[in-house]
C-alpha cells in the first residue's frame, strides 16, 4: 500500500531506487569545507512547508526557487510544494518565496491587479524562526550562513509584464 504523506524536510528524493542529494554525513561535509553554519532546520523546514502546502491555491501561492549547497546551480521557479522540492532540506543553502501575485481584472484595456503578500510571509517566517531578507519582489530564506545573496531580488518569470 504506497503511504501518500507529502514528503518532509529530511525526505530523500530518488531517481531509478538511488538517492539524487546524498546522505546527511556528506552534506555535512560539504557544509564544514565551505565554512557554512547551518540556520535551519527539518522542523523549521517542516513547519514552511505545512502552511505552504495548506494555502488555497485558488486565491495565490508563492512560487519558490532554490539554490543547494552542493552546486552553484539554481533552480527554475516553480509553485508546487509537494515533490518538486529540493529533498533533504539540509542541502537547501537559500530558497526564495515570491511575495506578490498579479491578476487579470480587465482584457481592453489591459487592468491588472497587483497583491502583496510581504507581511503575510514575513509573519509566518518570523513565527517559525527562519532568517530571512525581505527584498521588492521575493523573500529569500537562508539555510546556511554566511548569507549567499547570489541573484536575490530578481524578478520572476510569473511577474515579468
Amino acid at each position: 500500500m504506497p503511504d501518500n504523506k507529502p514528503p518532509t524536510a529530511k525526505s530523500i528524493a530518488h531517481r531509478d531506487g538511488r538517492p539524487i542529494i546524498g546522505t546527511a554525513q556528506k552534506l555535512r561535509g560539504v557544509a564544514v569545507r565551505r565554512g557554512l553554519a547551518s540556520m535551519a532546520n527539518n522542523t523549521k523546514w517542516d513547519e514552511l512547508l505545512t502552511v505552504m502546502r495548506g494555502i488555497d491555491r485558488t486565491t495565490w501561492v508563492p512560487e519558490n526557487r532554490f539554490k543547494l549547497i552542493v552546486s552553484d546551480h539554481i533552480s527554475d521557479w516553480d509553485s508546487e510544494w509537494q515533490h518538486h522540492l529540493p529533498y533533504p532540506f539540509m542541502s537547501v543553502e537559500w530558497l526564495d518565496l515570491t511575495t506578490r501575485s498579479y491578476r487579470n481584472i480587465e482584457r481592453l484595456p489591459r487592468r491588472v491587479e497587483e497583491a502583496n503578500h510581504t507581511t503575510w510571509v514575513t509573519e509566518v517566517l518570523s513565527s517559525i524562526g527562519l532568517d530571512f531578507l525581505v527584498g521588492r519582489h521575493m523573500v529569500r530564506v537562508f539555510g546556511y550562513s554566511p548569507r549567499d545573496l547570489t541573484g536575490f531580488d530578481e524578478l520572476p518569470p510569473s511577474m515579468q509584464r
